[in-house]
Formats: C-alpha cells, sequence, structure tokens
C-alpha cells in the first residue's frame, strides 16, 4: 500500500560529520508541504544491531493486497506544531524544547488527549543514545465508553551501518532506531476510571501498576533506518504481540518502504541536499542521483503548480531536462484518495501545460499525480488562505 503524506517544519542545526549518522530537528523533523510516499511490504526481521551492521533487503515488493492509496497530510494547527490526518484519523504533534510529542489523536469512533504526551523523538540523537518515557491519556469510545490509555515507551539508537533497498541500491551512513512500548487500555461506561484532577493517576509509578496488575496488555516494537541525507526513515518494520497470562501472542507484523527517490525530491530541503552533495563528494552515492533520468526520479523533469486564489484552477507546467518522447499523464485528487480530475494521455518531447477546472471541489489540500514512463509521483498543492 502506498500512503502519502504532507508534512511540518522546524529549522535548526548544521551539518555534522558523517562519520556518524545524526538526527536534528533541522534535518529530521517533519515540515509542512513534504509529501512522502509509503509501501506496505511483507514483514522482514529488523535484524542484529550494533556497529557496522549490514541489512539486505533487495527483493521485496509491494503486497499484492495493497489497496488504493492512502493519504496523510501534515498541515499546522493552532494548538500544536503539526497535524497528521489521514482518512478517518489524525494525530496531534508538538515539539517542546528537544522534543516532539504526541499530544492526540483521534480515529473511528476513538478520539484521546494525552495528559502525560507521548514522546515520539528527541534531538539530536545518534548511535548509543537511548531514553524512556510514559504517557496517559483519556478520551471516549463510540461517544458511549470513557476510554484511558497509559503505556511505557523505551527508545535506543541501537545500530549503525549499511543497507540495501528492495530496488538493489546499497546506501551507507545508515542509523536504526528501537521503539519498544508497553501499552494498556481501559474502557467504563463510568468516568471513575478518569483521573478527574487526581494528578497520582499520572505518575510513573501508578501507570508501572496498572500496566503489572492488567490481564491483557500488548507491546509495539517499531525499527526505523534513517539515513544521511534523507529527512524520513526509508524503511520502518512494526511488529505488535499481545500479552495474556505470562506469554506473548503475536498479533500484527508489517515493513514499509519511504523511497529515497522520493524523498531525494522534497522541495527547500537545504540541509539534506547538502549532506548527499557532501557524500557524493567523498564518493559515497546515498540513493538516485538528482540529476539523474529514471524511472524512480522525479529529476528527468520539472514541475511547476498554480493554484488560483479562490482555488478553482490548477495550472500544472512540466519541463523536461533529458533528451526523447515521454508519454504523460496527470491526476488530480483529494487527500482521501478520489479523482477530481485526470488528463488525457500525452506524448511529448520538451514540455507540457495543463489545465483543471477545481470549482466544484473545495478542498484545501490536492494531490497532483504525475504519470510518466511507467512510474508514478506525488506532490501536494495547498490552497493559501485568503490574506
Amino acid at each position: 500500500m502506498r500512503y502519502v503524506a504532507t508534512i511540518l517544519l522546524a529549522l535548526t542545526a548544521g551539518i555534522c560529520s558523517l562519520s556518524g549518522q545524526v538526527l536534528t530537528e533541522g534535518r529530521n523533523l517533519p515540515r509542512t508541504g513534504d509529501v512522502l510516499v509509503r509501501e506496505a511490504l511483507p514483514f522482514v526481521p529488523p535484524g542484529s544491531s550494533g556497529h557496522d551492521v549490514f541489512w539486505d533487503f533487495s527483493g521485496l515488493s509491494e503486497m499484492e493486497e495493497a489497496a488504493s492509496p492512502e493519504r496523510m497530510v501534515f498541515l499546522s494547527d493552532t494548538t500544536c506544531t503539526f497535524l497528521t490526518l489521514r482518512p478517518q484519523s489524525s494525530h496531534r504533534y508538538l515539539l517542546r524544547g528537544d522534543s516532539l510529542l504526541c499530544v492526540g489523536y483521534t480515529a473511528p469512533n476513538l478520539s484521546i488527549g494525552y495528559l502525560v504526551p507521548l514522546l515520539k523523538m528527541r534531538y539530536p540523537l545518534a548511535y548509543g543514545d537511548s531514553l524512556s518515557s510514559f504517557h496517559y491519556g483519556e478520551g471516549m469510545y463510540s461517544h458511549k465508553l470513557h476510554t484511558v490509555v497509559y503505556g511505557q515507551s523505551w527508545y535506543k539508537a541501537d545500530a549503525e551501518g549499511r543497507m540495501v533497498l528492495p530496488e538493489g541500491d546499497t546506501l551507507s551512513h545508515v542509523l536504526r532506531l528501537h521503539e519498544h512500548a508497553r501499552l494498556g487500555e481501559r474502557l467504563s461506561p463510568s468516568r471513575s476510571i478518569l483521573s478527574l484532577s487526581d494528578s497520582t493517576v499520572l505518575s510513573s509509578d501508578t501507570i508501572l501498576m496498572r500496566l503489572a496488575s492488567d490481564s491483557v496488555t500488548w507491546t509495539v516494537d517499531t525499527y526505523r533506518w534513517f539515513v544521511a541525507g534523507y529527512r524520513y526513515p526509508v524503511l520502518e518494520s512494526v511488529h505488535t504481540s499481545i500479552l495474556r497470562d505470562g506469554h506473548a501472542y503475536p498479533h500484527f507484523s508489517r515493513t514499509y518502504y519511504y523511497p529515497p527517490s522520493e524523498q531525494a525530491w522534497l522541495e527547500g530541503d537545504e540541509e539534506n541536499e547538502a549532506q548527499r552533495e557532501l557524500l557524493a563528494g567523498q564518493g559515497v552515492r546515498n540513493g538516485a542521483d538528482e540529476g539523474e533520468t529514471g524511472e524512480t526520479s522525479l529529476a528527468a523533469y520539472r514541475c511547476e503548480t498554480s493554484l488560483s486564489a479562490d482555488g478553482g484552477r490548477l495550472d500544472v507546467e512540466l519541463q523536461f531536462d533529458g533528451e526523447g518522447d515521454h508519454e504523460v499523464q496527470l491526476q488530480v485528487s483529494t487527500v482521501q484518495g478520489y479523482v477530481i480530475a485526470r488528463s488525457p494521455k500525452h506524448r511529448i518531447r520538451e514540455s507540457l501545460h495543463e489545465s483543471f477546472d477545481l470549482s466544484t471541489a473545495h478542498e484545501n489540500v490536492y494531490v497532483l499525480t504525475v504519470f510518466t514512463d511507467g512510474s508514478a509521483q506525488s506532490v501536494n498543492v495547498i490552497k493559501q488562505p485568503e490574506k
């Protein structure tokens, strides 16, 4: 399954020495306007930890049961640093000091606000660094049952080395982050399960006591591989288990792929672009060259979009850099994946201009997908607020 995400902003930090990959706000915090594609792959064990590890993920292919693309949109919000939107769900995040926190989420029939936020990242983070945290949240399920969620999480940058991508490219300066969480949940029609201004309920001792006394809890192990020169992880492995009566029962396992060829096209990501250039100067080719023409690289052409002030008209201009003819088709959809307009297929050599009538759509965010020579790339178009 492929996911497209539009994300948020933070500016700091310079380029560090490439002797070891370090995650920083400037290079790795999500940004407004980025488009991130996620493909669902069969689960692959995360492999060993340590220094100079080699991971081989070559030959993995997108799962056959993958449905139509889901799209996540990351937008600014008045109460938090950014908001992630997916069909029927959202997560709210806040950057507090050097820590990225999840402060709440909604899903079908469920809404949770964290009284003790869930720690997602602390910057900077380098190989060997570790941290742990507790979280506690309250909300409603189906507008009828009061819900309490809580748990403890451990994070460690437990490995660094090289990896082979599903399409066969080898990447260097890879840092893996392992997140292990133990989680609990309680539901009741009575408000008695809520904290009700009792701060002792939010303490780490109370959370540990609840986890120890619950008959059923679950664990989530998430591994993310970050590569020098790319803002987001290129691979993610998730495995969940249900804990009951002292036994762990496997529940869900999946591997997700975020192609570097798409991340390399992120607009205005100067720090990561400079880091890739620095690597190239050292003779290291981390992923597809940005000036190389290929089926998986947007660098073969330039794409300019212009959305009218009222959001009713979208103009798209493509300019190809290489030689030869190209088969091109454009598609405009909502972030939920509904197709609004699609152009005819064109056989072009140098440039293409296409206009789309969006007067009946009334969306604030559109997803433009460019199909060219058998590949597809997506970019979000955001309507600017009226001044």
